[in-house]
Order: structure tokens, then sequence, then C-alpha cells
């Protein structure tokens, strides 16, 4: 069996990016992930035969090597703006149905075929999201129907302190806010550091998320979502630096805590720093991406 945690996890030191958002380098001494593609651009997402599902898309990959994709990505366009469920694998040529949750809760009609893919869910809905995430006994797959009203709450709370927006939409709601980030000169930018296969994510003093990737690429493909969710969670959380020990510890943490080699559904652990919910999915090569995630009250 395949386990990340079996791994080395080595830790940078944190930048803080403004809107209380503090950013760790992540490496590991895993076996790089190259047989399958972290880019979007050869994936062709639409609704699925016979009608649109609000929890499930379907994912044709156009390209020449097995794509990933990732839980957390967004998907904008269709009947209704989608978030991945979790991490698939979709094999060159072929065609698979993806779990996902609605994060679009005011609109039901469009188009068959979705459209950008290069936005991520802050970590706070995906952790609602991969908090009670169950596994349909007649697919076989992550169902998120249990789930969905828990994200359309926390989608709510967002719009409550930054603006109610027309359908509802996650997705337009992080663009606005990316606008005024753009058109600040005082942000500050990062980068993708060489070899990095993660980050740790500290929101107002305090960790949020970890994520890690299989590849290099695979981070180097999500990297500035990844920030861009970051900085808008943290629009409404006190504008400060999450100290640098914090982030080791969440590192020591995940390393002590064995993740499977693949896993239909989040396995929520408790831990000194509160409970954790452990999303991860691997080939036999090894990881391909896991992510961790300070679980939040849906109500608060």
């Amino acid at each position: 069996m395949n386990d990340f945690t079996q791994d080395t996890i080595h830790v940078g030191k944190g930048t803080f990016i403004g809107n209380g958002v503090t950013v760790f380098p992540l490496w590991t001494s895993g076996m790089e992930m190259t047989s399958v593609c972290f880019k979007t651009k050869h994936l062709t997402v639409t609704e699925v035969p016979g009608g649109p599902d609000v929890n499930r898309l379907s994912v044709t990959n156009n390209g020449h090597r097995d794509h990933v994709v990732v839980e957390g990505d967004i998907f904008e366009g269709g009947w209704q703006n989608r978030v991945a469920a979790c991490t698939m694998i979709i094999p060159r040529g072929e065609t698979v149905e993806v779990p996902v949750a609605c994060v679009e809760q005011g609109r039901w009609n469009g188009t068959q075929r979705h459209g950008r893919q290069v936005r991520r869910a802050p970590y706070r809905t995906r952790s609602h999201l991969n908090a009670r995430l169950e596994v349909n006994p007649v697919t076989g797959l992550a169902d998120a129907s249990r789930v969905q009203s828990d994200v359309w709450m926390d989608i709510a709370a967002f719009e409550q302190a930054r603006g109610v927006v027309p359908g509802h939409s996650l997705a337009l709601s992080m663009e606005q806010a990316e606008e005024r980030h753009v058109a600040d000169e005082n942000s500050r930018q990062i980068s993708v550091l060489p070899g990095q296969r993660g980050v740790i994510v500290g929101i107002g003093g305090y960790i949020a998320a970890a994520e890690i990737f299989g590849s290099h690429e695979g981070l180097t493909q999500r990297f500035d979502a990844i920030v861009s969710a970051a900085r808008y969670e943290g629009l409404d959380a006190p504008n400060r630096a999450t100290p640098n020990f914090l982030a080791r510890d969440f590192a020591t943490i995940i390393e002590r805590n064995r993740v499977s080699t693949r896993r239909d559904v989040p396995e929520q652990i408790v831990t000194p720093v509160g409970p954790l919910a452990i999303t991860s999915y691997a080939l036999a090569a090894g990881l391909v991406h896991a992510a961790v995630f300070k679980l939040h009250n849906v109500n608060a």
C-alpha cells in the first residue's frame, strides 16, 4: 500500500500575502507522479446524458494521457456552476461521470457544456463538502447530495459578508473579489518554488488546510487558483500572519496520520489541533492529490 504520509514532508517559511492569508510551501520525498496530466484544457465537461443532475457531471478526456479532475475544481457554465466533490482519474479517450456539488443555487438553466475550469473553491466550502461526504451504494462513487445544503449555507455566509451576486454564484463572487485584489497596488504576489509539491494555508492567524499534489506540475497548474481562493476566504478574517510553528506542527500531524492509498470518501480524525478531514487519491505509482481540512461548524 502506498501512503504519502510515509514520505517525509518539509514545510518552508510562510509568506504573508495580505487578507489574513499566509502560504507555506511544502515538499515531499515521494516519487514524482508523471503518468497523469493535471491540465484542464483537454477535458470537456458537460451535463450528464438524459438531463442535468445537480450532483453529477460528465467529463471527457480528449488528451493523450490520463487526466486528473481535482477535488475542489470549479466547473463554470452548464445549467449551474459545480465543484468537484472528489479527485478522479479520467482515462484518455474516455468519458466518466464525476460527483459534484452545486455552487450556484440561484440558476437552473443554460447550455449543455461547461466552459471555464480555472477556479478552486475556498477551503471552508471544501471543508463542508468533505465533512459528511458519502458513497452512493448504487454507483459506488462519492455522493454530494447529502452535503449540498451545507455547501449552499456556506456560500450564503460568504454573500452576507461580501454582498449578494446574481444566481448566488460562488465563482462570480470570487471573480469580483479578485478584480478588487488585482487593482490593489499593495497586494503581494507569490509564485511556486522549484520542486514544490504543496501548500499549507493559514487564514487569520490559524491553519485552514494543507494540499499536496503528486507532482510539481500538478501544484503549478492549480497554484494561482489556490491562492485566489485563499484570498477570497480571508477577506473577513483578522489581517494577521500565521506563525511558522503552527505550519510545522500541522505538517507533523499529516506525517503521523496514515492516509490510505485511495479513499472513496474523506476520513475524519481527531488531532491536537482539532478535528480534521483527510481526502486522498493515489495510484500504484504514488500519490495524485491529497487535502487536509480543519472542520467547521456549518452554522458558524
